[in-house]
């Protein structure tokens, strides 16, 4: 018994692999955004009296990146909890 092969054309492999980085790329392009835009926002929200880089000479961008830290923690810790397990029923009956 021989195998039938089905060869695809040029342009679909071209096609199949495009999807596969865009379905790759995304997810990780939306966490540095939004992990950017943590720390972008945090340092506005930290009070000037316990934020270094409003009375030092220089800036220290490591209090806004351990606060984007801490905030994408929680957030996995609520989507694994029994909160957010509760959620995704929810929105799945939805």
């Amino acid at each position: 018994m021989s195998e039938k092969s089905i060869k695809k054309s040029f342009f679909s492999k071209i096609r199949n692999n495009f999807i596969a980085g865009v379905v790759v790329l995304i997810p990780i392009g939306i966490t540095l955004y939004l992990t950017v835009f943590i720390i972008k926002v945090s340092g506005k929200i930290i009070p000037k009296e316990i934020n270094p880089n409003n009375y030092l000479p220089f800036n220290i961008p490591g209090l806004e990146i351990l606060i984007a830290l801490f905030l994408i923690t929680i957030i996995g810790w609520l989507s694994l909890s029994f909160l957010g397990k509760k959620f995704f029923e929810l929105f799945n009956t939805i």
